[in-house]
């Protein structure tokens, strides 16, 4: 079941203060650090998409910026097994 964000955004508020995170931290930063992570560990951009629920993969695509792999940088997942 889905649950209301706002129930968890107040938490997770008070949790940014008291680490000393000087900067503003949300959901979205959660969805970003998700999918630079599994970018960093070569998964393909498409099964990033899927994960991020993104109907365009040019919307993905602004997280491999983030890493400066480009398109070239990243493998398939089944190249790490």
């Amino acid at each position: 079941h889905h649950i209301k964000s706002s129930i968890i955004q107040r938490p997770l508020h008070k949790a940014v203060l008291r680490s000393g995170i000087p900067k503003a931290i949300g959901f979205h930063t959660f969805r970003y650090l998700f999918a630079t992570h599994l970018q960093d560990a070569g998964f393909d951009i498409c099964i990033v998409q899927e994960f991020l629920r993104h109907r365009d993969v040019k919307t993905t695509i602004v997280y491999t910026h983030a890493l400066k792999l480009g398109g070239l940088g990243v493998q398939i997942s089944i190249d790490r097994i």
